[in-house]
């Protein structure tokens, strides 16, 4: 039996284990499973337009305010309404412009470059009175940090934060540690940022810097990282298991505060071949912290506007899988709404009203649990907590060129049984010919394989399956059928 090695069409595809191909398959720990499908949360309903921005946050009482931004408003869920949060009248954000959240004690702080910088205790958000405007706001080491900013002047590469403890001060001081600087050594727009311990990572295109509170007369000091790496857009990069993941044009990189890794492996080149040119700022990475699986949406080459592909990466088998979906924005830290007994007929009226694609160990009935979630093109938040969806992958290549084979039967090893399996057999005769289906073109499996019959070269399979398949690896048995 071969171990499955994942996605990794960067490889010879002759490789044991590796995936030429995949959908909806995804990597855990034991191996790889079908991914879930995406499922409307109780009590949520659409937004009114195309989300441009989301975020739970959570305030020094414990309490979650989940909120969404739009071009022209800024909603909070409650009581399962969107209820119009913006300050008074309507935003208005650029073609491009989307927002970002966070938390500062019980602030909720939300920024957009076009818009001033918005906060809310409880009810409506207004303005922070003497902020500039920014593209990014981030809550580290007692500091609102605002990247990329406009005071008067927009300042495309520069950083401003707060009064130490004090979100409202932003009049530059070094008595209250307020303070704006510049990141100078690279050419170009600061893109993204995200917080790592008690510093910032912050990154422009094609370049990574670090930013470390010191105190006293210099404030915050800044270090070039890197030079040559950088980050696609505004929500491609993440805090992730006390280090930063994030998407470059070149590759996805995992930062521990040393020296950037290259995860990317065997779909470098995929990844950027694949990659939308256009569109690599809509790039969009999640973390599902209870199957250490990092999720990367990304707008391929045929999107036009949303990301509509995604890679899977476990951070423990440091496996790839893919499964795309066409997306609006992820959600990050999206809280499930509390299920009651109490409160269930006011979310579904009768017993066949509940959701029947949902299994019972689900993280969707959980009270209060943490969901990897999305906002699809219907504007809807959905968590991925639904039943499997149906998935499928493409075997390495098996075979030579010095004698024809003929495939007798495929065995994989299912950890978990799908509902339906399905083998499709490929081969060829010759390395540089183009693999073809064999008839039958689909075989289903008979006594824990799939009998195929199938003469070539070289062989490939297509594995199908609906339902919620596992599997670890995939075993070949051939007899030979001639030589030169």
């Amino acid at each position: 039996m071969i171990p499955f090695q994942g996605f990794a069409p960067d490889l010879d595809p002759a490789t044991p284990g590796v995936f030429v191909d995949c959908s909806q398959w995804i990597p855990y720990e034991a191996g790889f499973e079908a991914a879930p499908s995406a499922t409307t949360p109780p009590a949520t309903p659409a937004l009114a337009a195309a989300c441009r921005g989301a975020a739970v946050l959570t305030n020094l009482s414990g309490t979650n305010r989940t909120f969404a931004g739009t071009a022209t408003k800024i909603y909070e869920l409650s009581a399962g309404s969107w209820v119009d949060a913006a300050a008074v009248g309507d935003y208005s954000l650029g073609t491009e412009n989307r927002w970002t959240f966070c938390q500062f004690g019980n602030a909720s702080i939300a920024a957009s470059k076009t818009e001033d910088l918005q906060f809310s205790t409880s009810g409506d958000f207004a303005d922070v009175a003497g902020a500039p405007k920014a593209a990014i706001a981030l809550s580290v080491a007692g500091f609102v940090m605002l990247l990329n900013y406009n005071d008067g002047t927009d300042t495309p590469h520069g950083w401003y934060c707060s009064a130490l403890r004090d979100y409202t001060d932003w009049t530059p001081d070094i008595d209250t540690q307020c303070a704006f600087g510049l990141l100078l050594q690279t050419p170009g727009a600061i893109t993204a940022g995200a917080r790592l311990g008690e510093g910032v990572v912050v990154g422009k295109a094609r370049s990574l810097y670090r930013m470390d509170y010191q105190g006293g007369d210099t404030i915050w000091t800044t270090t070039v990282v890197s030079d040559e790496i950088g980050c696609v857009g505004l929500h491609a990069m993440i805090p992730v298991q006390n280090m930063v993941a994030f998407a470059s044009p070149n590759g996805i990189w995992i930062y521990d505060g040393s020296y950037p890794m290259d995860i990317s492996g065997p779909i470098k080149q995929w990844w950027t071949d694949n990659l939308s040119s256009t569109l690599a700022y809509r790039t969009e990475l999640a973390y599902e912290e209870s199957s250490q699986r990092l999720w990367v949406y990304f707008a391929n080459t045929q999107s036009t506007g949303n990301p509509n592909d995604c890679l899977v990466y476990h951070m423990g088998t440091k496996r790839w899988g893919r499964a795309a979906r066409t997306i609006e924005t992820t959600v990050r830290d999206y809280q499930q709404p509390s299920i009651t007994w109490d409160g269930l007929g006011s979310l579904y009226t009768t017993w066949n009203d509940l959701p029947t694609d949902i299994s019972y160990d689900s993280g969707f009935w959980t009270s209060g649990s943490r969901n990897l979630s999305v906002v699809d093109t219907a504007h809807q938040i959905k968590t991925l907590t639904g039943s499997a969806e149906a998935s499928s992958f493409i075997s390495n290549d098996f075979g030579d060129d010095q004698g024809v084979t003929a495939a007798l039967d495929v065995s994989v090893r299912y950890l978990g049984g799908p509902t339906t399996a399905t083998c499709r057999p490929y081969s060829k005769f010759s390395m540089d010919a183009a693999f073809t289906i064999l008839n039958p073109s689909s075989i289903s499996r008979s006594d824990n394989k799939y009998h195929v019959r199938s003469s070539g070269r070289f062989h490939r399979f297509r594995v199908e399956h609906t339902g919620p398949a596992k599997a670890d690896g995939i075993a070949v048995r051939f007899a030979e059928v001639g030589s030169r």
